[in-house]
């Protein structure tokens, strides 16, 4: 599955990449190091990603923006917040589902069952 990762950056962004390209069913396909909405727009429309897993400090503010789940082609957004103390998966509707804590073994865990739902 393509992933696009956004945002992903210091040492929480070092072990997010880490994780997801040790997994052989996961290709990184593009990283963006801000999360400026249009850029985001752009790629998500161009490389169709699966899953885009998004590093931030809030995650609220993905509600109020469906364009970035990548209509018409959609994608789930897997969010790791703050520091990685928890994280979220969002989706087309945009509906947030919380995931709690996160390790690596639950990021991937994400990724690969956000990609199933869709």
């Amino acid at each position: 599955m393509g992933v696009l990762l956004v945002g992903c950056t210091g040492v929480l962004g070092d072990l997010i990449r880490g994780t997801l390209s040790g997994d052989p069913d996961v290709r990184v396909l593009h990283e963006l190091s801000g999360s400026s909405g249009d850029r985001l727009t752009t790629v998500v429309h161009r490389l169709r990603p699966d899953v885009v897993v998004w590093q931030l400090d809030d995650d609220r503010l993905l509600a109020g923006h469906p364009e970035y789940f990548g209509a018409p082609a959609a994608c789930s957004v897997v969010t790791v917040v703050s520091d990685g103390d928890s994280g979220s998966v969002w989706q087309l509707r945009p509906e947030r589902q919380a995931l709690g804590a996160l390790s690596p073994r639950t990021l991937v865990a994400a990724v690969h069952t956000t990609a199933v739902q869709q």
